[in-house]
């Protein structure tokens, strides 16, 4: 689960994926990305993920991510896509780092 959660991150961390998404062409990538925090329960609980895929550390990096997570649902513009990818990006590497 935690490769799979890297994965999304380091797809959400891709600034080229950030412009199409806030055009609207990146639409199925999207939903297929929301559809995982959906399903994996991270964003809404990761206090509940500790010892399963995430590191006690990492869950105020969480919150984060799902703070952002929640202005591009609310507000699918360019600066939030832009501020998600950057996070995205570093959050994956933190990650990567300690697998």
């Amino acid at each position: 689960m935690r490769e799979q959660f890297v994965d999304v991150l380091q797809a959400m961390g891709d600034a080229s994926f950030a412009e199409a998404a806030a055009q609207g062409s990146n639409d199925e990538l999207v939903y297929d990305i929301l559809d995982f925090f959906d399903d994996c329960g991270v964003l809404d609980n990761p206090e509940g993920m500790v010892g399963h895929f995430l590191y006690i550390d990492e869950v105020k990096l969480v919150r984060r991510l799902a703070a952002l997570v929640e202005e591009v649902v609310a507000n699918s513009s360019l600066e939030s896509w832009k501020a998600l990818s950057p996070f995205s990006s570093d959050l994956a590497a933190r990650l990567v780092d300690r697998t």
